[in-house]
């Protein structure tokens, strides 16, 4: 946003919308309008954010529910449960279709892979992933940041996945596949759990209906490291008022700005929001007399048939105009999938069976309904916009710290001695002077903060 902004290429967005009157965007996003403009580092509004705010859960790991059967209905939360329990399904089932399987894979060659979703146990207990996946996490105990290779549960995340290669659970592949390829695996029932990331196991999941083997549906269940156990951590889920990372602007070359917030003008009403978000009463939702609105019978029905079915209808396919993932008056969700009436609805058959067999009625109540760790909500505020001049020396050094750690991260996963080779690493990192980059975040966050007060 920054260099778009130092090269004069983007719109000033308040300017704009007084000029073309455009009250429901200022009044809409009013409490989001003050942190977004942070991210441009001339204090000056340039853009606006999908899904903000909005409240976040998180992902943690798809399993194929056979292997879950397979194994007696296990809880599976820990390490050593999951461990475990991957080790059956490999037993049980070695191959699919003359293919061998693998335990647990995951897109790592994606850019959100090793850097973003392969260290991210730390969110599973304790932390949240306010802070993003670059140098720094938010400490949202001590309302600062810290070191992210440092943190303790980060290191956890590493040992994880080092446990899953020695045990020979761990897919090979998965530091060099993309998006694509862990799709593949998925679609074909290969992978016998994905790590954070759906990639394609929806598409499967319609797959095995289709083709009678529905016993093979992924579904969600839970993962926590032993020590956040220990610490009797609880999930920490954001309540974000900004989402800096889905960010959306308009460029001095666009033809007719004022035609475009006109458009953001719209969606920052309630009428617009539903739209985009839930798509047309009558067609892909009803309103009954007590005002809930219930997914129709027949979009359901299609959607379970072919998982690309929203998107194609419109339904929340388009984030560059501004979705709101918060409730309205009626406290529903603007977005239809965010709502319990819409996930009940889309659960499967095999899915119920599933959850039934841990007391759940649905995805959620593996956390809502786990007595084994609490819940609790970390408002954002100005968290997640806190960015460093790249330009800077600061800036740079944190770019160095991040790829330090994506390095460190496969070497980690592969280390024959892990804590020998995570105190080795360590004392590299530590020659970065990586407390500079963090110091630098803490200064700027204590400033982002006053002034938005």
């Amino acid at each position: 946003i920054q260099k778009y902004v130092k090269a004069g290429a983007l719109v000033e967005l308040e300017s704009l919308a007084h000029q073309c009157g455009a009250t429901d965007f200022l009044t809409f996003r009013k409490d989001s309008i003050p942190i977004w403009k942070l991210g441009s580092g001339d204090g000056k509004l340039y853009t606006w954010e999908s899904d903000s705010p909005q409240i976040a859960l998180s992902s943690d790991v798809r399993v194929r529910s056979d292997v879950l059967e397979a194994a007696g209905w296990p809880q599976v939360l820990t390490e050593d449960e999951w461990i475990n329990l991957l080790k059956i399904g490999m037993e049980k089932f070695p191959t699919v279709n003359g293919q061998p399987t693998v335990g647990m894979t995951f897109c790592g060659a994606e850019s959100f892979g090793v850097q973003g979703i392969m260290p991210i146990m730390y969110e599973k207990g304790g932390y949240t992933a306010l802070g993003g996946n670059g140098a720094v996490i938010y400490n949202n105990k001590e309302d600062k940041y810290e070191d992210y290779f440092l943190n303790k549960y980060v290191k956890s995340s590493f040992r994880f996945f080092n446990r899953l290669y020695r045990e020979g659970l761990l897919d090979t592949e998965c530091f060099s596949d993309l998006t694509q390829q862990t799709t593949e695996k998925t679609t074909s029932g290969r992978a016998l759990s994905v790590w954070y990331y759906d990639a394609g196991c929806q598409t499967a999941n319609q797959s095995f209906r289709e083709a009678g083997t529905s016993e093979m549906e992924y579904v969600w269940m839970p993962v926590m490291s032993q020590d956040q156990i220990d610490a009797g951590e609880d999930r920490c889920f954001r309540e974000m008022q900004s989402y800096i990372w889905s960010s959306y602007a308009i460029t001095k070359n666009c033809k007719s700005p004022e035609r475009v917030m006109e458009v953001l003008n719209y969606t920052s009403t309630d009428e617009g929001q539903l739209l985009i978000g839930s798509g047309v009463e009558g067609v892909h939702y009803t309103v009954g007399s007590d005002g809930i609105r219930t997914p129709a019978e027949d979009y359901i029905k299609k959607v379970k048939e072919d998982g690309t079915y929203a998107y194609k209808q419109g339904v929340n396919a388009f984030p560059f105009l501004g979705t709101a993932g918060i409730m309205d008056s009626s406290d529903q969700y603007y977005q239809m999938y965010r709502n319990e009436t819409y996930k009940s609805a889309l659960l499967s058959d095999r899915a119920k069976e599933v959850y039934s067999h841990y007391g759940w009625e649905g995805e959620s109540d593996m956390w809502y309904k786990n007595d084994r760790f609490g819940i609790t909500m970390v408002k954002s505020g100005v968290v997640n916009s806190q960015t460093l001049d790249p330009t800077s020396a600061e800036g740079k050094l944190a770019q160095q710290m991040i790829d330090y750690r994506n390095k460190a991260a496969v070497q980690l996963a592969m280390a024959e001695d892990f804590d020998a080779t995570y105190a080795e690493l360590v004392e590299g990192y530590k020659k970065l002077n990586p407390e500079t980059v963090v110091d630098a975040f803490n200064k700027l966050y204590e400033e982002n903060k006053a002034a938005v007060k």
